[in-house]
């Protein structure tokens, strides 16, 4: 793992983007060859120098916002979010990683708690995977590793790695899924003065998550997820360029109806249940980061689309900053659009804006301290909206607990986390 000047790095020795750090989150391994090769460097530690090193980091975190009738979430996968209480469950995380490493071979895991799904404090092993370090460029890994498609896939989840308290969920919000299992390779190729790494992947995942949004529970499946990405370091600039393309499988468990699921296909639902949907999903996203030690300025977009499904959303960011010593203030605008006129508007996943200002201090070349207000005009896709009070009238066809009298409101939310990696 990488924090900009700390004493952390990562397994495979990958040169950081600068300014934002390069941090590499791993999973649950699920391929048996990855096992085997592990415990093959295990027993071959006893003929050779054999190497462990261990890192963390977390976030302690607290929001509330304006409004007791929506819950604001970090990912559309938390059951639960900030309303005009204090919570101390949207933002707060632990991961801890460790890697055994023996010649070309290395063996790396991190656990990852935080809250998702239906459960406050959710431990998961979120990377381990097998790398094999084949060149002095080329790595090859095997397990469940990263799904690199966004310009801080590797990082998301390590709020210090960052200026910002919260990454934008205008984008990083449309895809919710985090990493693969399958196989990758990592090439970084010299050119000139510069620095192109290409990271294909390929493999499969699921997850099953528990929405208040849609008061149901859902299962998505991802198979034959194919991705590739492009990341240039040339001086100051990072140019990043992801794609991915998938077969997506979402299985609803109730809830009859029209509805729209935030990240899976759309189709009516008949009486019998479970049901069933499948669609091809397809995503790409472009982003550039400039960091000059001093000033800090980062954009992304991302487009996800699907077909069948009809189902097309999509989502950017700016982003700038400016270091003064140890205090960084900085500004981001995030933009959501679900580019469709039919059933996603019943559903609440409208256009959308935010307007985020925030200021990071770093106590310690280890730990940093945040505090962050925006507004998002209006209350859309990223906020679990509650339920209408039962006097109201019966609402439309769509999410069955969705108060849409929310749709045209906006929402203010005051953040503070402490961040801090070991």
């Amino acid at each position: 793992m990488y924090f900009g000047k700390s004493c952390l790095t990562n397994a495979a020795g990958e040169r950081p983007a600068r300014g934002e750090g390069h941090f590499e989150p791993l999973g649950v391994l699920k391929h048996i060859s990855a096992v085997a090769i592990g415990l093959m460097c295990l027993n071959m530690a006893q003929a050779g120098e054999f190497t462990t090193k261990f890192s963390g980091y977390g976030t302690l975190g607290a929001v509330k916002t304006s409004s007791e009738d929506a819950e604001l979430t970090r990912t559309p996968i938390q059951y639960r979010g900030a309303s005009d209480q204090w919570d101390y469950g949207v933002d707060s995380r632990l991961g801890l990683q460790g890697t055994a490493a023996y010649d070309q071979f290395s063996v790396t895991g991190q656990l990852l708690t935080q809250r998702v799904a239906n459960s406050d404090i959710r431990p998961r092993v979120e990377w381990l995977f097998a790398n094999y370090a084949a060149t002095d460029w080329l790595d090859v890994r095997a397990g469940r590793m990263v799904l690199p498609l966004f310009v801080l896939s590797d990082s998301r989840n390590a709020g210090f790695a960052s200026v910002w308290l919260r990454a934008p969920q205008e984008v990083y919000s449309l895809y919710p899924i985090t990493g693969v299992d399958g196989v990758q390779a990592i090439a970084r190729i010299p050119v000139g003065d510069s620095i192109l790494t290409v990271q294909p992947s390929y493999g499969h995942t699921h997850g099953s998550y528990s929405l208040s949004t849609l008061g149901t529970s859902l299962d998505l499946r991802y198979g034959k997820l194919a991705s590739v990405l492009l990341n240039w370091e040339i001086g100051d600039w990072l140019i990043h360029f992801g794609k991915s393309r998938t077969d997506l499988e979402t299985r609803v468990m109730s809830v009859p109806g029209n509805i729209v699921i935030p990240f899976g296909p759309t189709f009516t639902f008949d009486s019998v249940f479970p049901h069933e949907g499948q669609t091809t999903e397809y995503m790409a996203n472009f982003g550039v980061t400039y960091d000059n030690g001093q000033a800090v300025a980062q954009a992304e977009y991302v487009r996800r689309t699907q077909d069948p499904g009809g189902y097309e959303n999509a989502g950017y960011y700016l982003m700038g900053g400016w270091r003064f010593g140890k205090v960084t203030p900085y500004y981001v605008y995030g933009h959501y659009d679900p580019k469709d006129d039919g059933p996603a508007h019943t559903a609440g996943l409208i256009t959308g804006n935010s307007n985020t200002i925030g200021i990071r201090y770093d106590v310690s070349k280890m730990s940093a301290l945040k505090i962050q207000i925006e507004r998002r005009d209006p209350v859309n896709l990223f906020v679990n909206n509650l339920p209408p009070p039962a006097t109201h009238s019966p609402i439309e066809v769509g999410f069955p607990n969705q108060n849409y009298e929310l749709e045209g409101k906006k929402i203010n939310a005051i953040s503070i986390a402490y961040d801090f990696v070991f």
